[in-house]
């Protein structure tokens, strides 16, 4: 009994050690990190290499992000282009033929109609 008692008490001491070691800033004492220099910088080096990769794919993710959004605005602007092009081909077309049959007509300044706004 007594020596339940007794490794009990030495967990909890132990544990309360590690808490106050962490507290501390104690975890891992210099000769560790003496002994395994080279591997500690190693992963200290791929952290760091990681941490970097990860912020230039965000920047990059981003980048293509502005660049599809300005894409879509283009591609907007040539279909809005493309149609005013083909209105005024067809018009033009449309007066050739005309002035080559010599029909007597005209296309109107004023719409046939007027529109009033109602309120």
């Amino acid at each position: 009994m007594a020596k339940e008692e007794k490794s009990k008490k030495d967990a909890e001491e132990a544990k309360a050690g590690i808490l106050e070691r962490v507290w501390k800033g104690q975890l891992l004492p210099f000769h560790f990190f003496k002994r395994h220099l080279i591997p500690t910088l190693a992963v200290t080096g791929m952290l760091i290499m990681s941490i970097a990769n990860k912020y230039s794919c965000q920047v990059k993710i981003t980048e293509i992000k502005q660049l599809e959004r300005k894409l879509q605005v283009e591609q907007a602007n040539r279909i809005g282009a493309s149609a005013t092009y083909n209105s005024i081909t067809r018009e033009s077309s449309m007066k050739q033929l005309i002035d080559t049959m010599k029909i007597d007509l005209m296309s109107p300044e004023r719409p046939p109609y007027n529109l009033n706004e109602y309120e």
